[in-house]
């Protein structure tokens, strides 16, 4: 076998004169002492010169070897090649550690580099070589010179793709160390890479990382939904949707159930400070599963933060909505809702100016529509309940003095004339209103007047239309209405004493009375005058009396029981129950007496109490019932 001359950088030329080796071992140079060092791995033995070296392949290695040697031979020194170097790439981060399965151990799951072996794997020796590498000579470096670089300098490492790595090492014998020559320090290796506590254990890239195999790791585990980040759509849609929401469900509240404005605000405040509340939930909950990314905190604050202010707003503005509402429905002339939403903003009688305006604008709308009665009522309401309300009371008074002036030139139907009465009578007092305006209203209250008195009457109410028709006469005695109201008092004093003659005659009595001595211009006191002189019926009851023949009765002014003597103003028979009336008494007070001819003898009976013999008293108008007479008594 030929042996190759090494070829050493900054070595002379070899040259005929000098013989070629002998031995099978190379002739060691004549080096300076060095301090001697442990062997170095394959890497460390690259020279940094310009030279280039080339590395003798395995299978040439092992044709140089000896066949017949048991013993390992050295080498050859061949010519090295310059190092390569994996490209730089990605810095490596320890792989995950994952726990254990149960059952298993939770140590590394590649065997730790153990103290004392070289800094790279070990990689088994090529074909042939009979289980080991032939070793170099170990050559000593400079004094000052390291044979290992600092580290964290040397080649950079590459992580390797999953499910690679080596398995469990086998030990075998590495590269000698190559010796450098003066000046030139030895190639420095890679670093020995520190093995994380736990983490597998990992070697770069070289020249036999094809020879590296490992056990596949644990895939990790998808992360739970609420841990990925939202995408843009995702929060925009959440955040639109969560504002959606609260103004649906105040527009429903407000359309679908007919709440007001502020029950919808309300509505709307309850639901986003609900939703705030879900958001910080979900929130807290993304943190604690291990979301901590700026946009999580900046999105969902900004979410929390709105959907607090929305809201906090709503239910602030619930209040003064009513106020707003109540202007809205005051311009959509919707006057009743108007009022009510004033008097939920806290006015109340008697000072409330605005639920008084609403009310004054109310009537004014209902004149203008000639709805006499409902202005009426709604000025009436204003004077009567909100009196302190400022402006609108003043108006309110004007507006009802014109009410019932238009009210009254209309007819005046279905008119409260007491109401219109206490009105203008009112009215005649106020600061504003001059003797041009008092004449004005008292012709209007005499109109008023006498059109109640009349409605009164037409009903049957006599007393207070003859009130109403007096008042006329005494109080506006010059008015062209008092004739009517002379004539109309006497009418109803006579209707009323007719109603009265069975019932209550007394009454009836001072009626034609008065109609004889205040209407006797009058028919009614003519009639009346006649009444009271035509007299009266006086009517009894005659028991256990003959009958064949019947008694007669005598009324009688003068009596002499010594004489026997009747005057027998008024005489009458009773019928066979012992019915009998006298017709058109006169007043005055008379005694009664019967005869009766008992053959050719005459019985008399008197009736007296006491020492009174008169005891039947007649009257005007009023007719007298004597009651029951026993015959025998």
């Amino acid at each position: 076998m030929e042996e190759r001359p090494p070829r050493i950088s900054g070595a002379p030329p070899a040259t005929s004169d000098t013989p070629p080796a002998t031995s099978d071992t190379p002739e060691q140079p004549n080096w300076p002492a060095f301090t001697p060092v442990a062997p170095n791995s394959p890497s460390d033995v690259f020279d940094t010169s310009t030279d280039t070296w080339q590395l003798t392949p395995p299978d040439e290695i092992a044709a140089y070897a000896p066949a017949d040697s048991a013993e390992p031979q050295a080498l050859a020194p061949g010519v090295l090649p310059p190092p390569q170097f994996p490209p730089p790439g990605p810095a490596w981060y320890p792989p995950t550690i994952y726990p254990a399965p149960p059952g298993m151990s939770s140590g590394p799951v590649y065997p730790q580099q153990q103290p004392g072996m070289p800094s790279q794997p070990l990689y088994p020796p090529p074909p042939g070589a009979g289980g080991a590498y032939p070793g170099y000579p170990a050559y000593p470096g400079y004094t000052g010179a390291p044979s290992m670089p600092p580290p964290g300098t040397g080649a950079p490492w590459a992580p390797l793709p999953p499910g690679t790595g080596a398995p469990a090492p086998q030990v075998f014998p590495g590269y000698p160390g190559y010796p450098g020559y003066p000046g030139y320090s030895a190639y420095p290796g890679y670093a020995p890479f520190p093995s994380p506590l736990g983490a597998p254990e990992t070697i770069p890239l070289g020249p036999y990382s094809h020879y590296l195999t490992a056990a596949p790791a644990e895939a990790p585990k998808p992360p739970s939904s609420l841990v990925r980040p939202f995408s843009l759509g995702l929060a925009a849609c959440l955040f639109v949707g969560s504002l959606a929401l609260v103004g649906f469900v105040a527009g429903t509240d407000i359309a679908a159930l007919g709440a007001d404005w502020s029950d919808g605000a309300t509505v709307a405040g309850v639901t986003a400070l609900f939703l705030a509340a879900v958001t910080l939930f979900v929130g807290l909950l993304r943190i604690l599963l291990g979301r901590r990314a700026r946009s999580t905190y900046v999105l969902g604050g900004l979410m929390l933060a709105v959907l607090i202010a929305t809201g906090m707003s709503s239910l602030s503005f619930a209040a003064p909505l009513h106020g707003v509402q109540a202007h809205a429905l005051e311009r959509q002339k919707a006057w009743a809702a108007a009022i009510h939403e004033y008097a939920l903003t806290g006015e109340s009688a008697p000072n409330a100016p605005n639920i008084a305006r609403v009310y004054v604008e109310w009537g004014e709308q209902q004149l203008a529509q000639q709805a006499y009665g409902g202005a009426v009522i709604h000025f009436g309401i204003v004077i009567s309940e909100y009196g302190r309300s400022g402006d609108s009371v003043t108006r309110a008074k004007q507006e009802l003095y014109t009410t019932y002036t238009a009210w009254l030139q209309a007819g005046g139907a279905n008119m409260p004339y007491a109401d219109a009465i206490s009105a203008l009578m009112s009215h005649q007092t106020e600061p504003g209103c001059d003797v041009a305006c008092q004449t004005a209203t008292q012709a209007l209250e005499v109109q008023a007047r006498f059109q109640f008195g009349t409605q009164l009457a037409a009903k049957g109410d006599y007393p207070d239309a003859i009130t109403q028709f007096e008042t006329i006469q005494t109080k506006f005695a010059k008015s062209e209405y008092a004739a009517q109201a002379h004539k109309a008092a006497a009418q109803a004093y006579f209707a009323h004493g007719q109603s009265q003659l069975s019932s209550a005659c007394s009454q009836a009595l001072t009626d034609y009375q008065t109609l004889v001595k205040r209407y006797a211009d009058t028919a009614e006191g003519k009639q009346a005058q006649a009444a009271l002189a035509a007299g009266v019926d006086v009517s009894g009851v005659l028991t256990s009396m003959p009958a064949n023949p019947l008694p007669t009765l005598h009324l009688s002014k003068h009596i002499d029981v010594a004489s026997f003597f009747l005057s027998s103003e008024y005489t009458t028979t009773p019928d066979a129950s012992g019915n009998y009336t006298f017709h058109h008494v006169a007043p005055g007070n008379y005694n009664i007496a019967s005869t009766h001819l008992n053959g050719s003898v005459i019985d008399y009976t008197l009736w007296q109490r006491v020492d009174d013999f008169y005891t039947v008293h007649v009257g005007q108008l009023c007719a007298v019932s004597i009651g029951q007479l026993d015959y025998n008594a």
